[in-house]
């Protein structure tokens, strides 16, 4: 899947990987657009995770809540966005 790339490992190092590897940029488009329409507190917390690389502990202290919640909600939110992407897809 060409979306899990993004969603895997540091952002900048996984823009660079993409591009190395040939990869269509252009689905960062997509992608950016489909985190967006996530709902809260979903959108914030892979917002902070992905592009603020932000720790599980830092995102519970800036939202006021705990570091386990912020790292269930961060896996919650990227298993709704993989579901979006996968029906992008077809």
């Amino acid at each position: 899947m060409q979306y899990e790339l993004i969603l895997t490992g540091k952002f900048k190092k996984s823009l660079k990987l993409a591009k190395k590897r040939g990869l269509d940029i252009t689905l960062l488009d997509d992608i950016v657009t489909m985190l967006h329409n996530c709902p809260e507190p979903y959108r914030e917390v892979l917002y902070q995770r992905i592009f603020g690389n932000l720790s599980f502990r830092e995102i519970g202290e800036v939202l006021g809540k705990s570091e386990n919640w912020a790292r269930v909600t961060y896996y919650r939110g990227k298993q709704q966005l993989k579901e979006r992407m996968m029906k992008n897809e077809n």
